[in-house]
């Protein structure tokens, strides 16, 4: 006698719509490193562990998760360095945005749609008389703090053999450096998305003794994209890229970031 000849009739529409509703709705679970990035991820601790919120775990969790059918994990906080090297190994599926180079290029996959986007400078202190960067002349001797393996603009790119960049890791890079800043140990701080920084500075009750300037080609937006490892499918990549480009029409990134910025009230 089968199994199914002793089981009433119901039951077995049952079982067989459990296994059918199981199977439409199962999730990938897809792994994302992440670093403290405000307003864009503001990672907090409650009871020790780590809480998510910012513009782009909005755009993982509610434009792109939804419709890819990703169980989105968090992962993190990691130093911005240790994040790329767990991309490199495969034992996180993505990072929450990275900026497109040569050299990553090589390593990693990278969505061919935008994932975040917005303006660019250099943060100095307000006492600093330049008003604008024109040419490399301008920072000769001068010491501009980054992140460690950070992204640099062509401009710096371009330019980097005459600049003094002066690189730094950990959990705290953007607090850190505009502590540097604002004790005169570096001239300026360079992220690839300048909000971070006032974020922080506001944060730090030291947002009236800074301000952002411009440098060559700062008057676009800066990019940034989804950035998978390459042991991700690639059916998957292409499934979450078809995603984002339909999201892209859906949210104005600058507008998601506003709330954030808002909620935090030292920000002017």
């Amino acid at each position: 006698m089968g199994f199914y000849a002793i089981i009433p009739p119901m039951k077995i529409i049952i079982i067989l719509l459990v296994i059918l509703t199981s199977s439409v709705n199962a999730k990938t679970k897809f792994r994302i490193g992440t670093w403290d990035y405000p307003p864009n991820m503001i990672i907090t601790m409650n009871n020790g562990k780590p809480q998510f919120q910012g513009a782009i775990v909005d755009v993982w969790e509610k434009y792109i998760a939804p419709k890819a059918d990703l169980e989105i994990v968090w992962v993190g906080p990691l130093p911005f360095p240790r994040a790329l090297q767990m991309l490199e190994e495969g034992s996180i599926d993505a990072v929450q945005h990275l900026s497109l180079t040569p050299d990553r290029a090589k390593k990693f996959i990278f969505s061919k749609e935008r994932i975040m986007w917005g303006k660019q400078g250099i943060i100095v202190k307000k006492s600093e008389p330049l008003k604008e960067i024109t040419e490399v002349a301008q920072l000769k001797g001068k010491v501009i703090g980054m992140i460690a393996q950070g992204y640099l603009a062509p401009f710096f790119q371009n330019n980097k053999s005459q600049i003094i960049f002066e690189e730094l890791s950990g959990v705290d890079s953007a607090p850190n450096n505009i502590q540097k800043l604002i004790n005169d140990r570096i001239w300026g701080v360079y992220f690839t998305f300048p909000d971070v920084l006032i974020y922080h500075a506001a944060q730090l009750g030291k947002r009236d003794l800074i301000k952002l300037i411009p440098f060559p080609g700062s008057e676009k937006d800066e990019v940034t994209y989804a950035a998978f490892s390459q042991k991700v499918s690639p059916e998957l990549v292409k499934k979450i890229d078809k995603v984002l480009q339909k999201a892209n029409d859906q949210y104005q990134y600058t507008k998601l970031i506003e709330p954030y910025l808002k909620a935090n009230k030292r920000v002017k």
